[in-house]
């Protein structure tokens, strides 16, 4: 989180104190005081004399215009310093103004400094990405002006593939390290998503293996198998080929017997008719050819 500064506080109005300067003799007054409309009354040594020649009434008038010579003199002085007093605060509320406008344009490129960041995060970190939060000051102006924010990521993911995890961890590095300048919280985020992207790919790296294992067991089982297979066609056949060889052999001795027998049934057809017309006096013996193919 970026902590924000905090704004200067607003200053009074400063008013320098006014000093009176006083009376002083005609001729020796400030500036502001001699800009008046009332002129002082020259005196000559001429006006002198002829002051002493006056009577009492006389010189009593004008000293009381002489005295009220000095008062207009002496009002002007005090309308001169009453100007300063208001020129410094003039002054002083220019000063303040200006003052609040730098904090108001600071606070300002502020508030887009920060919603830039976050809309950053925000884009790259689609819908792993939260909505944003901010903390805001309000400027000089009574405007609130956001000073900080984050936007909360879906670092983790319980769906148990390594492929997701490893494009979850991508992702949030991305969203991370996408403003232009990331923060401190940013970059530990980013440290994170790399490690949970470094342990998805040793369990990719672990599944592969896992499956290539299975695979070459699956192979060997299908070559046992057709070994097995292969024998037992082998054996069938073997079994085959003797059967039809005892197949065979039985057929040759079936007609082999056959043979004998219609031999020994010709051979005594033939002895019976010698017998029967005389030629041959005697039957056949027991053991002869005809019992023995018989």
């Amino acid at each position: 989180m970026i902590n924000s500064n905090n704004i200067p506080s607003n200053f009074a109005n400063a008013v320098s104190p006014f000093s009176s300067l006083g009376s002083r003799p005609v001729g020796e007054e400030s500036p502001d005081a001699r800009n008046t409309p009332f002129k002082p009354v020259e005196e000559s040594s001429e006006t002198g004399r002829i002051q002493t020649r006056r009577d009492p009434d006389e010189r009593g008038d004008v000293e009381r215009q002489r005295q009220a010579v000095q008062e207009r003199n002496d009002d002007a002085e005090g309308n001169g310093g009453r100007d300063r007093q208001q020129a410094a605060q003039d002054r002083a509320v220019e000063q303040q103004e200006s003052a609040d406008q730098r904090e108001i344009d600071r606070l300002a490129a502020r508030d887009r400094e920060v919603r830039a960041h976050e809309q950053a995060h925000k884009s790259a970190g689609g819908s792993l990405a939260g909505a944003a939060t901010y903390q805001y000051e309000r400027g000089p102006d009574g405007v609130s002006y956001a000073v900080a924010g984050e936007v909360p990521i879906k670092l983790s993911t319980n769906s148990g593939d390594p492929e997701q995890a490893l494009d979850v961890a991508r992702r949030v590095q991305r969203a991370a390290l996408a403003p232009a300048e990331p923060s401190v919280q940013d970059r530990q985020v980013a440290a994170q998503a790399a490690q949970l992207e470094q342990q998805a790919l040793q369990d990719i790296a672990a599944l592969a293996r896992e499956e290539e294992a299975q695979r070459q067991a699956e192979v060997a089982l299908e070559r046992e198998q057709r070994l097995e297979e292969e024998s037992e066609r082998e054996s069938s056949n073997r079994e085959e080929e003797r059967a039809l060889a005892e197949r065979e052999r039985l057929e040759r001795n079936n007609r082999l017997q056959e043979t004998q027998a219609e031999s020994a049934e010709r051979f005594f057809d033939i002895n019976q008719r010698l017998l029967d017309i005389g030629v041959n006096q005697q039957a056949p013996e027991a053991g002869s050819l005809i019992d023995r193919n018989i």
